[in-house]
């Protein structure tokens, strides 16, 4: 036990861990919150049988099987006149491969700054949205659409009948965690006089006036909107395209979830669970 008191003002720290971890995380940006420990997730990762783990890495090898059988099918990727395009086809090719790249750095992070982990997880629902076949005009809807809880879980239990039956219940499980911790840390840091029962009060400059928004609707487009505003804020704040941004960023202090990247990673693990859908463009429900 230490012999002293110390405090350290600001700085929420442990006596027991040593402090830097390493010495280059003295330099770790330090916007947004620092990642809890995994282990407010023990109900998922931990007391896992080990014939369960085997299974589910059968499991997976098989199923990027599945991915890659069609990526590298040329008769996928050919015109009406049945010629290849070998650029279509490599560039799926390649958005897979990083967003495969994404769900690792948001899975091997935990430790990294949240920042790191978020970029991540904005990038994936980026390659997502894109592969799901929401183009440059619906930019967005897709992104948004996957962090609708009432839409997703219905569809990820469909999907996790995919996995060994062992774990098909854990996956259950932790989903429904997962959403509904995010949106109830989404809904903590709206500004109080903006919160209702059902969602968030949002300014609309087409009514001049305070606008309803539900939670679900509210809870995509303010990640959507802080997604925006990653890529600059200055361009939120000037552009008559995005008035949404401003109201729904207006009402919230701007913090993200933590549990925002665990959401996106399960959602490219269902992508991979589900890729045959996802080729056809039937992932996603209308």
């Amino acid at each position: 036990m230490p012999h002293d008191i110390i405090f350290l003002t600001g700085q929420p720290s442990s006596m027991v861990r040593k402090y830097p971890a390493t010495p280059w995380a003295l330099y770790d940006p330090g916007i947004q919150a620092a990642y809890a420990s995994p282990a407010r997730y023990a109900d998922f990762v931990v007391g896992v049988p080990s014939g369960n783990i085997e299974s589910l890495l059968q499991w997976w090898v098989h199923r990027l099987n599945i991915v890659y059988s069609h990526l590298l099918d040329p008769t996928r990727f050919a015109d009406d006149h049945a010629r290849h395009e070998p650029e279509r086809q490599l560039a799926w090719f390649l958005t897979f491969e990083r967003l495969l790249a994404d769900l690792i750095l948001v899975q091997t992070s935990f430790s990294l700054p949240e920042l790191i982990r978020q970029q991540a997880a904005f990038d994936l629902l980026d390659k997502a949205e894109t592969m799901l076949g929401f183009g440059v005009d619906n930019s967005g809807k897709g992104f948004e659409a996957m962090l609708r809880r009432s839409r997703m879980l219905p569809r990820l239990d469909e999907i996790w009948q995919n996995l060994p039956m062992q774990v098909q219940q854990r996956f259950r499980k932790h989903a429904r965690k997962l959403y509904a911790a995010m949106y109830a840390d989404v809904r903590a840091h709206a500004y109080s006089h903006r919160v209702t029962a059902g969602g968030v009060k949002i300014w609309s400059e087409k009514h001049d006036g305070l606008m309803f928004i539900d939670t679900e609707g509210y809870v995509s487009q303010f990640v959507r909107a802080v997604r925006n505003s990653a890529h600059g804020f200055i361009d939120v704040l000037t552009s008559d395209s995005r008035r949404r941004d401003r109201s729904i960023l207006g009402s919230h202090d701007g913090t993200l979830p933590a549990e925002l990247p665990d959401v996106v990673a399960l959602l490219g693990f269902a992508l991979v669970a589900d890729f045959g859908r996802v080729a056809t463009g039937t992932w996603l429900p209308s």
